[in-house]
Order: C-alpha cells, then sequence, then structure tokens
C-alpha cells in the first residue's frame, strides 16, 4: 500500500474502534432486562409507595416486557403522570410506565448518537484527507469517494456507496427531521421508518427509526471491514 494512505486508514480505525468500544460499554446496560430493571432505581417514591411498587414489580415487569415494542416502533407517546392523582397505586404505575419510557427513548438515542458519531467522522476525516494530502478540493463524503476512485484508482463497490448513503440521509433526518432524505427513506427502505399510520393520530417522531433496520455495527464493519482492513496491513 501507498505509504501515504498509512497514517489516515490507522487514524480511522483507531477512532472508529475507540467510538465502538465505548458504544458497547454503555448500551450493554440497555438491554430489555436491563432498562426495566433501571426504571426500579429511577423512580423516587415515599415508603408506603415503595412497598407497593415491591409487590407490583413482577407483574409490572412482565407488563413493560409486552409493551417494548410498542414503545420502540412509536404505537405509544409519553403522557408524563401528575403528581396530584389522587390514587397513589395508580400513581406508583403510572411513574414507573413514566420511566420505562424516558429509559427506552434514551436507549434509542444513544444508538442514534453513535451511529451519527461513526458516520460524520468518517465523513470528516475522509473529506480532509483528500483535500489536504491529495490537495484537492471538495465538501461532501461523496465528493471525496470520487477523487480517490479517479485520481487514486481506489475501488468502492455499489454495495458499500448504497449503504453509506442510506446512513447518510439517516443523520440527516435525525438532525433535521421531515425533509427530502426523510422522503428518500421512505421511498427506498419503507421498514426503517416506524409506520405512524398505527394506532393515535397523535404519534410518537421520538422513535423514527425501526433500530432493526439500522445499527451501529452495521455502519461500523462497513467502514472498518471494508474500507481500512482493506487497505491496512497488520
Amino acid at each position: 500500500m501507498n505509504g501515504k494512505y498509512e497514517p489516515f486508514f490507522r487514524k480511522i480505525k483507531l477512532i472508529l474502534d475507540t467510538i465502538k468500544n465505548e458504544f458497547d460499554l454503555i448500551i450493554s446496560g440497555f438491554d430489555n432486562d436491563g432498562t426495566i430493571e433501571k426504571v426500579f432505581s429511577h423512580i423516587k417514591l415515599n415508603d408506603s409507595d415503595s412497598k407497593f411498587l415491591n409487590q407490583i414489580k413482577p407483574n409490572l415487569s412482565s407488563f413493560m416486557k409486552d409493551i417494548i415494542l410498542d414503545i420502540d416502533e412509536a404505537k405509544v407517546t409519553l403522557r408524563p403522570c401528575s403528581d396530584d392523582l389522587p390514587n397513589n397505586e395508580i400513581r406508583t404505575i403510572n411513574k414507573s410506565l413514566d420511566a420505562f419510557y424516558a429509559i427506552r427513548y434514551v436507549r434509542h438515542n444513544i444508538i442514534m448518537s453513535f451511529i451519527m458519531q461513526i458516520y460524520l467522522t468518517f465523513e470528516k476525516e475522509l473529506i480532509s484527507f483528500v483535500n489536504l494530502d491529495l490537495h484537492s478540493s471538495v465538501n461532501s463524503l461523496f465528493g471525496a469517494i470520487k477523487i480517490l476512485e479517479k485520481s487514486e484508482n481506489f475501488k468502492f463497490d455499489e454495495d458499500f456507496k448504497e449503504t453509506i448513503d442510506k446512513y447518510r440521509n439517516v443523520c440527516n433526518v435525525y438532525k433535521h427531521g421531515d425533509g427530502p432524505s426523510l422522503e428518500y427513506l421512505i421511498k427506498k427502505y419503507p421498514n426503517l421508518i416506524n409506520d405512524f399510520s398505527i394506532g393515535s393520530n397523535e404519534v410518537d417522531g421520538s422513535f423514527i427509526f425501526n433500530l432493526n433496520e439500522i445499527s451501529v455495527n452495521e455502519l461500523y464493519n462497513l467502514i472498518v471491514g471494508y474500507f481500512c482492513k482493506l487497505h491496512i496491513k497488520n
């Protein structure tokens, strides 16, 4: 491999490896059982309400497992419980479910923020490398890829470019919401966007993405596995 590429590829791999390792550490506490257990450490109750919560904990945990998909697929939305509810038992149940929704919300956004980190790191570093080291002038990821293909004889197959473009649009939607990228994803990857036509008219845009269709692992493996390891000789 031409020595001028070696520092760039090793830098990208080091940064993305670090991002992925930190993601794995954080997300390990947000599996289905983990998010349920977090509920009972997040809510603050008096002694009487805590005693009641301990009594119903098995049934409440089972119910939470049943509604995980409904939350993650944006079929329910949050209506925070009022502290003025006269029935303490109902208030305790509602507070628990509010906390569960909030923890699933945090999980969703942890995943999306790490997807953003990986994509934006790759985009920024590739553009910088092409402009500074290859003395070009581009301002987009695909502009940089085109330079590498035409001037440096790099080969990126269509699956690579298509998947990278999918994540480019995902990041745009995550940042900006409605717009051309959302329209593109709905048309090109209809299963990636949760179906807001189901249930209430008041849908929850906080869970817009179906996280079975995108992942930190997919994007990380695409870049590191296909791009970096292709050129780095360990």
